[in-house]
């Protein structure tokens, strides 16, 4: 009972409610984790929309159920990249991460034609 009411301070500390609710939402839905009623109902105002919650749960069923390579569906990287992105916006300013993923774009560019050029070599 304690790791419970510790989880629910800390969610109230950081404000990220609805990250919880759906981390309590996938555990409990992919691996059975019991979650106290009393937890589950202080969560239930963070229930996101019924469409976002849709969209939530065919990401990460895809993403959690569905990361070994044979069982990826054709748009496992679309859901997999929009998941990345929004774990991005929940920790950092809009303004911000728009330079910073340019910035690791051109870095991964630059590392994969730098791999090509020493493939060539040898």
């Amino acid at each position: 009972p304690k790791f419970w009411q510790k989880l629910l301070t800390v969610q109230a500390n950081l404000g990220n409610a609805e990250s919880l609710f759906l981390a309590l939402h996938y555990c409990a839905s992919t691996f059975g984790t019991k979650v106290p009623k009393d937890v589950s109902e202080q969560l239930e105002k963070w229930v996101p929309t019924r469409w976002k919650l849709k969209a939530f749960d065919l990401a990460f069923e895809q993403v959690i159920c569905n990361n070994y390579p044979p069982l990826r569906s054709w748009y496992f990287p679309f859901v997999e990249r929009l998941l990345y992105i929004r774990g991005h916006l929940k920790r950092m300013p809009f303004r911000l991460l728009v330079p910073h993923l340019i910035r690791k774009f051109i870095y991964q560019v630059q590392q994969t034609r730098q791999e090509d050029e020493e493939d060539l070599l040898f």
